[in-house]
């Protein structure tokens, strides 16, 4: 992670793409008009992709990555490769170093996104004066990141929370009830969300504490020794 994060989203991502005549019959749906049960259903089938489909993700990377393909031509492959890099499906998160960097970054992010027919919606950065040059209608949006980035708002990417203000991942770590056990010292650590592991060095020690519980042949719900309770007190 570098010194200015930027991140923006696809908008209606998976409704860019069409499905291939050949496959539609495979997302056939019924509907009843008006929510009338009783009459029978008529039929349909979606010719772009729908949100839910478990097809739809790759389907959308594979289509993105061709559009940056097309138009590699145009662009340095330093940038291109910085562009393959920034998109996780519909979500864009890059960071850079300056602010010409982001920038320029933006600026290319959206010509190859447009090239392709893709709209980037609701850009954030920590940095308020790499969103401004953005043209319309990207800038009718300005305010509104003005305000979340002045006030502290938090946003969310692939399920990672960033306090833009503060320029903080926070973590929101649930309080311990009851009498620890494996059972819950398992359900505990296992439901702080850290897919970048930046909490792996504090995670390691529940998880080496239930390695020794296992080898004691402790049940499941059965109570600690002193010891161990200590060990998981002080943590």
């Amino acid at each position: 992670m570098n010194l200015i994060p930027v991140a923006s989203n696809i908008e209606a991502v998976f409704h860019q793409f069409k499905v291939s005549p050949k496959d539609r019959c495979c997302l056939r749906f019924l509907w009843w008009d008006d929510g009338d049960m009783p009459i029978s259903p008529s039929s349909y089938r979606m010719i772009v992709h729908p949100f839910g489909a478990t097809s739809s993700p790759s389907c959308a990377i594979l289509a993105l990555r061709q559009a940056i393909a097309d138009n590699a031509e145009r662009f340095s492959k330093h940038v291109t490769d910085q562009v393959y890099e920034c998109f996780h499906v519909d979500d864009c998160l890059c960071s850079v170093n300056t602010e010409e960097e982001a920038i320029g970054l933006i600026d290319n992010l959206q010509t190859i996104s447009y090239s392709g027919g893709f709209r980037l919606v609701k850009w954030i950065s920590n940095e308020e004066c790499v969103l401004r040059p953005l043209p319309p209608p990207e800038e009718l949006r300005f305010p509104e990141s003005l305000y979340r980035i002045k006030y502290g708002c938090l946003e969310s990417a692939l399920g990672v929370v960033w306090n833009i203000t503060e320029d903080r991942i926070p973590f929101d770590l649930k309080e311990f009830e009851g009498s620890p056990t494996g059972r819950k010292i398992l359900s505990f650590a296992a439901s702080i969300y850290d897919p970048w592991h930046i909490l792996a060095p504090v995670l390691l020690t529940p998880k080496l504490l239930l390695q020794c519980l296992v080898r004691q042949k402790l049940e499941w719900d059965g109570l600690l020794s002193e010891k161990e309770n200590n060990r998981w007190i002080r943590w």
